[in-house]
């Protein structure tokens, strides 16, 4: 009977103290040195999860170049951070990795070439980080992610070329920031990404559009697409029908139309439409309707008209239409009903008249701004009289053309002209009603 309560008490000793080996490090373990990494089996013997997280990054340039005595981990219940280690050249080592419980970042490594060795990784619970890793040319290793908890950061690696290597990736709870990747030229990889929590396309050259993304259906917060030199189109974002937050396509040199938003129906937050130089129309909008925040159409040289915008019927804040040398026509915002805030229009030389403002609910308008617009004459449409009718309105109108140089001529053309929304082509002159002497 002794020896059996002995055996008994031996196992229970063994199976407690392989728990304690499989569990390990409850705070945070900065390898900085080789040694480090090589006394880590004998250190934290059958230590597979950490409890805590986990940081590598050398103190000595050069000093880190293999993690293969890290070959035990399964699972890092905090933070694993691979940081500016010079001579790492690949991930072997964490190979057997299965679950980083809070961020995973790569950052700053110049030599590695491959995190291929992320092949058994399944879950991100946090952020994903890979950022300034010069020489990696591929993404492949990451095969097993289905979904990212936080947000997913590409930022500044010159050799990646696409995202080859996220075949089951379809959701990132967090935001999605593709950044200065100056080699990546497709964003083929991505194709199973249906729900992300936002999106940037920030500084990436030689992308020509966003095909990639096509089974994208639903962005929770924002799309911005800015800086990007050789971007034609928005091609790519064919299944997007709401955007939660707002939409911001500025200053992409490149970029002719926003092809590729036409299934787009609403935005909950505001549109900025800015500084995209060979911008010629924005006719992929067509299917918009709400915008609930501001309107931003600002600096785009070659757009003609705002055509696109034709469907949209209330705006829910400020309205800013300036700076836009080629534009001559805004009829297209006929149907909007409602801007609740100003609109400023100012800058804009080939703007000759305010057609397609017919429509505003004036008593929504807080202000009203009508600046150097050489060839504006035509400023009397009904709401922008109706506007002006009441004295405690607040208005800035000068450096327009005759007809809509101040509030003292728009008033008079509103009494004497047509206020039917489109220029007559006579002037009709009516007294002004008096009355009875």
């Amino acid at each position: 009977m002794g020896k059996v309560v002995l055996i008994v008490a031996i196992l229970i000793l063994l199976d407690h103290s392989m728990i304690r080996a499989q569990n390990c490090i409850p705070g945070t373990l900065v390898l900085n040195e080789q040694s480090e990494i090589d006394s880590f089996p004998s250190n934290y013997p059958g230590c597979e999860n950490i409890l805590g997280s986990l940081t590598i990054m050398e103190s000595a340039t050069g000093s880190i170049t293999d993690l293969s005595p890290l070959g035990q981990l399964k699972t890092v219940h905090g933070n694993l951070r691979i940081r500016e280690n010079d001579s790492l050249t690949n991930l072997y080592g964490i190979h057997n990795l299965d679950s980083v419980g809070g961020d995973l970042k790569i950052q700053l490594n110049p030599s590695l070439t491959s995190i291929s060795d992320l092949i058994n990784l399944n879950h991100i619970n946090d952020e994903l980080n890979i950022w300034g890793n010069d020489s990696l040319e591929s993404l492949s290793g990451i095969d097993s992610v289905g979904r990212i908890g936080g947000d997913v950061y590409i930022v500044e690696n010159p050799l990646l070329k696409d995202f080859i290597g996220f075949p089951k990736l379809d959701t990132i709870h967090g935001r999605f920031r593709i950044a200065s990747n100056q080699g990546m030229t497709s964003l083929a990889g991505l194709e199973s990404i249906r729900w992300i929590g936002g999106l940037w396309v920030y500084e990436s050259d030689s992308l020509t559009n966003l095909n990639g993304l096509n089974t994208l259906s639903r962005i929770a917060g924002f799309l911005e697409v800015v800086g990007n030199d050789r971007l034609i189109d928005l091609s790519g974002l064919d299944s997007v029908t709401r955007i939660g937050w707002f939409l911001r396509i500025v200053d992409n040199e490149s970029l002719r139309s926003p092809t590729g938003l036409e299934q787009l129906e609403s935005i909950n937050g505001y549109l900025k439409v800015e500084y995209n130089d060979s911008l010629l129309n924005l006719d992929a909008l067509s299917q918009l309707d709400t915008i609930q925040g501001l309107l931003h159409i600002v600096d785009n040289d070659a757009l003609v008209d705002l055509s696109g915008l034709d469907s949209v019927r209330s705006v829910g804040l400020d309205m800013i239409v300036t700076d836009n040398d080629m534009l001559n026509d805004i009829s297209s915002l006929m149907n909007v009903r409602s801007v609740n805030g100003y609109i400023h229009i100012e800058n804009n030389p080939m703007l000759s008249s305010l057609t397609g403002l017919d429509s505003l609910d004036h008593q929504k308008l807080t202000d009203l701004i009508l600046l150097d617009n050489p060839t504006l004459s035509y400023c009397h449409v009904k709401s922008i009289c109706e506007y002006l009718l009441i004295p405690a309105n607040h208005d800035s109108i000068a450096g327009n053309a005759t007809g809509c140089s101040d509030r003292l001529q728009v008033n008079g053309n509103c009494f004497t002209g047509d206020v039917s929304g489109s220029p007559p082509d006579e002037l009709r002159v009516f007294p002004v009603p008096v009355n009875d002497i």
